[in-house]
């Protein structure tokens, strides 16, 4: 048995296999075949197996109905359920595990609560991946009025706001979420909680609520960046490209020129910081800040090196920028020459209109 686990624990599942088989294979022993059986399930959930997983777990069920690690087996059936897709037998089987707890009075009553409710917020987790979005969300209001640490609370209006935006109620999805992300919630919002909130205003067209969440999330990530980088980079990418994107789309370049500025400012490595200037550049175009684009246009060309043959990841975006550059050139050019031809018939049609004024102006 201590093979077994030793091998689990280094993901060497094969020899962990070999060594559970064996144990079956021995003389039979009621305590240390349920421990086995139990080892093996967890063992064939690790390597994806999830019919078979589900298979041993039942038979523990069947064969062992007062055991007090039931409710515990409940609860790891009904997640191998739901990762096979069979989102019904798993709610049903999320109900068992707090059926079964109330029916082991041996259990430990803080036990009792944890795993209830783990039971509970899982129960509603399942219904909001299967699509049954009313159900989830009353489960997860439900779950917001328990007494929970902050953490767990904001996790449940999170997931209930997530589940009031899937089923079209997106001014109740913003109503459940705001709770979490005033100052006095108590802990600092979630990353994933600032991001929902800034897609959900922009939907109700509440445009600037939505870029200071969005700004918010950009400067608490920046903060955090030290002892979490790989998430701190994956919130600024996944916030300032999408929500950037999104106010470029929606034709307020002047909110999406803000965010691309503070991304580009927080990490100065080619690959990160160009593409975000050259967003930064196309901002500028939409705005009628022509020189201001060029301006960015160059810093991604003078980092790319040859604008005829420029090579590596960023070569696209280097030529791009050159292609940009010169329409800007022949559009400012051509803008110019226009005017040149046009303003002496201006000043000219002027002149004409400021005489004829004067010879029929009446006497003073």
């Amino acid at each position: 048995m201590r093979i077994a686990e030793t091998k689990i624990a280094a993901g060497d599942y094969a020899t962990a296999e070999i060594a559970l088989r064996q144990l079956l294979a021995a003389p039979p022993n009621p305590g240390r075949d349920h421990r086995t059986l139990l080892g093996l399930a967890r063992l064939h959930r690790l390597r994806k197996e999830g019919a078979r997983a589900a298979a041993i777990y039942e038979k523990l069920l069947r064969d062992s109905p007062q055991h007090p690690s039931n409710p515990a087996i409940y609860l790891e059936l009904a997640r191998t359920l739901r990762s096979l897709g069979a989102y019904d037998l798993a709610i049903g089987r999320f109900y068992s595990v707090i059926n079964a707890t109330l029916n082991l009075p041996s259990v430990d009553p803080s036990d009792y609560r944890q795993l209830a409710r783990t039971a509970q917020f899982e129960l509603a987790e399942t219904h909001l991946i299967a699509g049954h979005y009313d159900e989830a969300s009353k489960l997860f209001e439900r779950l917001v009025t328990l007494d929970l640490v902050p953490e767990d609370r904001n996790l449940a209006r999170l997931q209930g706001a997530r589940a009031h935006a899937a089923a079209g109620r997106t001014t109740a999805a913003v109503g459940i979420l705001a709770p979490s992300l005033a100052p006095e919630a108590g802990i600092p919002a979630s990353p994933e909680a600032l991001y929902l909130q800034s897609t959900l205003l922009l939907q109700l067209d509440r445009t600037e609520e939505a870029l200071a969440l969005a700004q918010r999330l950009l400067a608490s990530e920046h903060e955090r960046r030290l002892d979490q980088p790989e998430r701190w980079q994956e919130w600024q990418r996944r916030t300032g490209n999408q929500l950037a994107n999104e106010f470029y789309e929606r034709g307020d370049a002047g909110a999406a020129l803000k965010i691309y500025q503070t991304l580009a400012a927080l990490d100065p490595r080619p690959e990160w910081r160009l593409p975000l200037v050259y967003q930064i550049g196309l901002c500028f175009e939409r705005l009628a800040a022509l020189e201001s684009a060029v301006i960015a246009y160059r810093e991604v060309v003078a980092a790319g090196g040859s604008t005829t043959s420029p090579a590596g990841p960023l070569a696209d975006l280097v030529r791009m920028a050159a292609w940009r550059i010169r329409h800007l050139d022949w559009q400012v050019r051509t803008t110019r020459e226009w005017q040149q031809l046009i303003q002496p018939e201006i000043e000219s049609t002027s002149a004409k209109e400021i005489s004829g004024a004067a010879v029929t102006a009446p006497a003073s």
